[in-house]
């Protein structure tokens, strides 16, 4: 039961991220309502398992909050992603996250650091 549980969090997680992609690239006043309901069902039905917290549906969660406006849930979603492990991805979604904010100075702060974490080469001693 709880393999068959995983299975259909994933499945709802990836329809749900690859939905959000879509609907990301709109314009906020062109998104179609339909879609928006067929979100907010397919959240509704992960809560029903899991916290949106978890770590197996982080990215869905994140991408669904961008999509409603909740920008300030969703970098909160990521900078805990980031906590756990930080990648050019994450640093990205970040970074785009903060500058849809307004919070430039963060977004600056981290586009700055980003040669220090992610070198071009590395030579050792």
């Amino acid at each position: 039961m709880d393999k068959q549980r995983n299975t259909l969090l994933e499945a709802l997680s990836r329809q749900g991220s690859a939905m959000c992609a879509d609907v990301l690239q709109l314009p906020a006043n062109e998104r179609p309502q339909d879609t928006l309901e067929q979100l907010d069902s397919i959240a509704v039905d992960i809560m029903k398992f899991v916290e949106p917290s978890d770590s197996k549906v982080n990215g869905f969660f994140a991408s669904y909050y961008q999509v409603r406006g909740f920008d300030g849930l969703s970098a909160r979603i990521i900078v805990r992603q980031c906590e756990e492990k930080w990648t050019r991805e994450n640093e990205a979604k970040l970074t785009d996250i903060y500058n849809r904010m307004g919070w430039t100075h963060a977004a600056s702060l981290i586009a700055s650091a980003h040669p220090l974490r992610f070198p071009t080469s590395f030579t050792p001693f």
